[in-house]
């Protein structure tokens, strides 16, 4: 019958899906599911027809001959792109090698046009985070052979227990470090563990086995943590290298456009050989190669995904969660969208990092109003209730959350020199050392610049500390009640002492704003921890 004048004729008369449909199951319904064989233009309604609605493709697969659901969907998080990378770079080497010339870049050709694969940089790092939790890493460095081990960061972690809410790796926590409870497709639990902080501060508590300078000094995680630090460095800066969003040069001089003359050539010259030592056997290693080739003045931020999958991270979340818009629905969201200035919240279980970009102000500027100031409770506060020196009682410290508490009243004094008395000598000699000792300094030890961090004196870390235990006293035993910041600042008042202060100008405005700017930050770190 498919082969008569009449019906090739009413065939033609159809559209051409419709046409295609029709011809796929003249030549495919004898055929066994394991023999049929589809074209690419059958594929493609077939998978049209699939993201419709994936339910009624499993309904019309037991009636018709159309492609099944496994022909249809390729998984990118395999290693077939890779192996496609490669092919198509071995190919174009083939031909250099027919014409005998010299194959310089890591590039595949396609019509005569030089393509440069680039690998996203926050998988490279998922990847290399992932085999680190199964295993440790030998690599070379400086001609040692160097061992990074996954245990070193729950010691660390143990030992940075953080109770007055303050800890020196503060981004640091079990979400990062304990295998069962990493989320493994978050970025940010990759990035926040390879850093410059977690790094300095594996390097400043180890066990210095040629060094002994120092007699009280109390040394808390073995000295092979050394290794592990070295690894977190190397690829802090080479994450950066490749995150780069700003022409301007700051402290992580990485982190910026890369250019003819910037220091990433240095860096991944530096890098290479010890990527290539790396005993994992992993595709992420080649991509790190690949991507540190070839650059020029670019900025690589661009070359991640994250701003393509925070727009469609918009377009899924506009109005009800639609995971699979039809094009139209498409069309017309992406009109609300460039309207609000694709400004919607960024989600708080997403994947990647928050993407700043903006094109038009937000029409909610024209609507939205100061809503009204809630009543104040006039209530008489009860301080005899609350006011007691037992607040103030603790435990010694160990050596990591003393210089914690140092480091947060440094920026504390950093704040402070900036608000209330930035050319006042009488309060500087008062708050911070001006020329700090380097030996045994973690502060100094974190400072790239020398000029960022303060160095505060003990009667200020004192103060800091009484005022840290007071916020803390409050949020362990009353978080819920009404006026909590009120009645701490009555209590500042009654227990901690400013002695120590001598200028009678900026003493009162020093403490109402130390006391403030301590409320902000504990319950910014608190809110955190609870939530």
């Amino acid at each position: 019958m498919s082969k008569t004048k009449l019906f090739k004729k009413i065939v033609k008369s159809l559209s051409v899906p419709t046409q295609t449909f029709v011809n796929m199951q003249l030549t495919q319904y004898k055929k066994k599911n394991r023999g049929r064989r589809f074209s690419i233009k059958e594929k493609l309604l077939a998978l049209a027809i699939y993201i419709k609605s994936p339910k009624w493709y499993n309904f019309l697969r037991k009636i018709f001959a159309i492609p099944s659901k496994r022909t249809l969907k390729i998984n990118d998080q395999s290693t077939i792109n890779s192996k496609v990378v490669h092919e198509l770079l071995s190919e174009t080497r083939g031909e250099y090698l027919k014409k005998n010339t010299e194959f310089k870049y890591n590039a595949f050709e396609i019509n005569n046009q030089k393509i440069f694969p680039l690998f996203d940089a926050p998988r490279l790092l998922k990847c290399i985070r992932n085999n680190l939790l199964k295993k440790d890493l030998r690599f070379t460095q400086d001609d040692k052979q160097k061992t990074a081990k996954w245990e070193h960061l729950k010691l660390l972690l143990d030992l940075d227990d953080g109770e007055d809410e303050l800890r020196m790796c503060n981004k640091l926590t079990e979400a990062h470090v304990l295998p069962e409870k990493i989320p493994k497709m978050k970025v940010k639990h990759a990035a926040q563990v390879f850093s410059q902080r977690v790094s300095q501060v594996l390097l400043d508590f180890v066990l210095d086995i040629d060094n002994y300078h120092i007699e009280n000094r109390k040394h808390l995680l073995p000295q092979e943590c050394t290794d592990t630090a070295d690894l977190l460095l190397l690829f802090d800066q080479l994450f950066d290298s490749f995150n780069g969003r700003s022409y301007k040069i700051t402290h992580k001089i990485y982190k910026t456009c890369v250019k003819n003359n910037s220091e990433h050539f240095t860096l991944w010259n530096k890098i290479l050989p010890v990527l290539c030592s790396m005993a994992f056997k992993t595709e992420a290693k080649k991509g790190w190669y690949y991507d540190m080739k070839d650059f020029w003045q670019y900025l690589t931020f661009k070359s991640n995904q994250i701003p393509v999958e925070n727009f469609f991270s918009s377009v899924r979340s506009h109005g009800v969660r639609n995971i699979n818009p039809t094009f139209l629905q498409f069309e017309n969201i992406y009109k609300t969208l460039l309207v609000n200035d694709l400004c919607s919240n960024h989600s708080l279980g997403a994947n990647c990092e928050e993407d700043t970009n903006k094109m038009l102000h937000n029409l909610d500027v024209l609507l939205m109003n100061n809503p009204p100031e809630p009543p104040r409770n006039n209530d008489d506060d009860k301080i005899e209730e609350i006011c007691s020196n037992d607040i103030l009682a603790g435990g010694s410290d160990n050596e990591l959350v003393s210089e914690t508490k140092k480091y947060e009243a440094g920026y504390v004094i950093k704040k402070t020199k900036k608000m209330i008395c930035k050319s006042c000598n009488t309060c500087n000699l008062d708050l911070y050392d001006t020329t700090p000792p380097e030996v045994d300094n973690y502060i100094f030890s974190i400072d790239i610049t020398r000029k960022s961090l303060q160095y505060p004196l003990q009667n200020f870390t004192i103060c800091v500390n009484n005022i840290i235990k007071i916020i803390k006293h409050f949020f362990k035993n009353c978080p819920h009640k009404s006026g909590i910041i009120r009645k701490i600042k009555i209590l500042v008042r009654n227990i901690v002492q400013f002695d120590f202060l001598s200028c009678d100008i900026h003493k009162e405005k020093i403490e109402i704003y130390v006391t403030k700017f301590l409320i902000k930050c504990i319950i910014y770190s608190w809110c955190n921890n609870v939530n």
